[in-house]
């Protein structure tokens, strides 16, 4: 194995772009658009609402997020376009590299570097400068450097064929309810609708009014959400008087939490334990149904069309949010309690096949992870 600093493989580009709606850039990618831990970028927003100056990039250079670096975003683009200041551009000097590069930048000990070096405290800022000088190991030979980016680039597109498949299932879950309630995301409904507001009860318990300052607490925020299972992978316990400011709803089990931040990533998931203790970040807004079968409010909300329909109500550039109005305003179908249940019978079949495709999914990431980390460590 070699070693060699990054500024050694690539280079940096800082092109500035003062308009970018007249740059002939249709494509924006934003802090939002990353999805940590994947090494290609393949989502973005528009240029005709932006106003401050960008940077450019073209197809097959990597973006790095610079700032919240404990995040760990970093991937390859394959499509022209812009980018903000808080995105480190990089573009490598040969294939190879622009093939190895996004799997290095992915890796444990890059991202352990780029936390310990940053600069801040509350949202640590990756500067160029540093990056460009994180040393890394390689094979010794173009022959070794092409059967490593050939096998890394093997394992990551059959995951991404199975991250496919569960698209489709999505897809065959939306084109389901269209059938049996209408196209209720385009305004159409097969019966009459109520707001989700009439749906579940008007008011969730106060943490700070149910629990004493020394009482033991299992709090819930969205790290303690899997968005590509919706469903809880833990709690983080605390006592009432130690926990966030922001613990401060208590939830029971089967009620519904949907991130009001960033809802675009469907971060929603149902309380499945039964503990009496749980509180929930106020970053959640709290469903808990009353008037609809409670999985069938589940299944409506967890529709990827009803995460895009928030997004398109979100304010704010760094943190994109919706408010619990924005929620609790949805008009949903008011069907029979007995169609309810055919749809949520429905769904719960196919989340077992989405369930085993996502398994799939995670067993690669960890063929890939044991790659990287056992061919792209840091040089000593």
């Amino acid at each position: 194995m070699s070693k060699y600093k990054i500024k050694d493989l690539a280079v940096e580009i800082s092109q500035r772009i003062d308009s970018p709606k007249t740059s002939g850039y249709d494509k924006f990618v934003g802090l939002e658009h990353y999805d940590s831990g994947e090494v290609r970028i393949s989502r973005f927003g528009r240029t005709d609402n932006l106003d401050s100056s960008v940077k450019e990039f073209k197809s097959g250079d990597i973006l790095i997020a610079r700032r919240n670096v404990y995040l760990k975003r970093a991937g390859l683009v394959d499509f022209d376009g812009v980018t903000s200041g808080d995105s480190i551009v990089i573009r490598a000097k040969n294939d190879i590299n622009k093939r190895l590069l996004p799997f290095v930048f992915n890796t444990k000990e890059f991202w352990d570097f780029a936390n310990q070096f940053a600069d801040g405290s509350m949202s640590k800022r990756l500067s160029p400068k540093l990056l460009m000088e994180y040393e890394t190991a390689l094979p010794d030979t173009e022959e070794e450097k092409i059967k490593l980016a050939d096998l890394l680039w093997s394992v990551f597109d059959t995951a991404m064929s199975y991250k496919e498949m569960i698209k489709q299932s999505d897809e065959l879950v939306q084109s389901r309810f269209v059938e049996m309630f209408g196209d209720i995301f385009n305004g159409k409904s097969n019966y009459s609708t109520i707001k989700i507001s009439e749906a579940v009860v008007p008011k969730i318990e106060r943490a700070k009014k149910d629990f004493n300052a020394d009482d033991e607490i299992k709090y819930l925020d969205i790290s303690s959400v899997d968005n590509r299972k919706n469903i809880i992978i833990g709690y983080t316990d605390y006592l009432m008087k130690d926990a966030p400011s922001r613990a401060q709803q208590h939830v029971r089990k089967d009620d519904i939490v949907i991130s009001t931040v960033r809802p675009n990533l469907n971060n929603v998931a149902k309380v499945t334990h039964d503990y009496s203790n749980i509180v929930a970040s106020s970053g959640f807004c709290v469903l808990r149904a009353s008037k609809v079968e409670p999985n069938f409010l589940f299944a409506l909300v967890s529709m990827q069309s009803f995460a895009d329909y928030l997004a398109s109500l979100t304010t704010g550039a760094n943190y994109p949010a919706v408010s619990d109005k924005d929620i609790l305003n949805f008009e949903i179908p008011n069907a029979p309690f007995e169609e309810q249940t055919k749809f949520s019978d429905f769904i719960k079949q196919v989340d077992k096949l989405k369930f085993n495709l996502q398994e799939g999914i995670e067993k690669l990431e960890a063929v890939n992870k044991k790659i990287m980390n056992q061919y792209l460590k840091k040089g000593d």
